[in-house]
């Protein structure tokens, strides 16, 4: 035990403290510049409003916008028009 508290005391054991507090400030660090990056943290795309759009004229809306859309459900609404886009995400 007490060559264990003689090693801790020592200037090998401070040193190798040092550097493995270095390499982790380096990961953590390195690791946030990386996943703001691959993110793109901070960008974002204007999404046009589909809302109030019939879905025939949809296709004729997104050619010069660069964006794609994807009707995954229907919704019935009596006050609506059949076949317009009533919600949208985003």
């Amino acid at each position: 035990m007490s060559s264990f508290i003689a090693y801790i005391r020592s200037k090998q054991f401070f040193i190798q403290l040092a550097v493995i507090i270095v390499l982790i400030v380096l990961v953590f660090f390195g690791t946030l510049r990386f996943l703001s990056s691959y993110t793109k943290h901070g960008e974002f795309v204007v999404v046009p409003d589909f809302v109030g759009k019939q879905i025939p004229e949809l296709e004729s809306f997104v050619t010069d916008k660069r964006v794609a859309y994807q009707i995954i459900d229907s919704i019935y609404d009596p006050a609506e028009k059949p076949g317009i886009v009533l919600r949208q995400d985003p």
